[in-house]
């Protein structure tokens, strides 16, 4: 049995990690259609090994540029495709200010094409997130997470990622 957090794939300014049926992306490079595309095949992996339900974390570094028209693109699709197997998707914006509305602004438009029964969330910090993320899915999955664990899952997939 696989401990309850650990590192699925990290490369150049990305790292994907699971903590029980949560997959948590963290990036430190811009959104690019390859990029979503590795992302995709991690997250359709996850979904064939949680048919129970999952929930996806994006913590995304302060400062980058914002995402390609075809990574957005890539993004919608993959929410569409997975989107009967996803309860919640959460992300964190590490920075403020101009760049953290535009990026709310890319977000918002990813929302609009995803499916109704998806909990979307967007916070300033992780702690934000922690506090909202476990209820709606232990709803939606049956699966309950410990809100310390599950921070310290995402600071230490966040620790392993750095700019390329």
């Amino acid at each position: 049995m696989q401990p309850a957090s650990h590192v699925l794939d990290q490369g150049p300014g990305y790292v994907f990690s699971a903590h029980h049926n949560v997959l948590i992306a963290c990036w430190t490079t811009q959104g690019t259609a390859p990029l979503i595309a590795t992302f995709g095949r991690t997250l359709a992996a996850f979904v064939a090994r949680h048919p129970g339900g999952v929930s996806a974390v994006h913590v995304i570094a302060a400062g980058l540029p914002l995402a390609t028209a075809e990574a957005r693109e890539a993004l919608s699709a993959l929410m569409k495709q997975h989107g009967g197997h996803l309860a919640c998707v959460g992300t964190v914006l590490e920075g403020t200010g101009f760049w953290a509305s535009a990026t709310r602004g890319v977000i918002v438009g990813i929302q609009l094409v995803a499916p109704n029964s998806l909990s979307m969330r967007t916070c300033a910090k992780v702690s934000e997130l922690v506090a909202w993320l476990p209820k709606p899915h232990a709803q939606r999955t049956g699966t309950a997470l410990e809100p310390r664990q599950f921070e310290q899952a995402i600071a230490e997939a966040r620790a392993l990622c750095v700019a390329p």
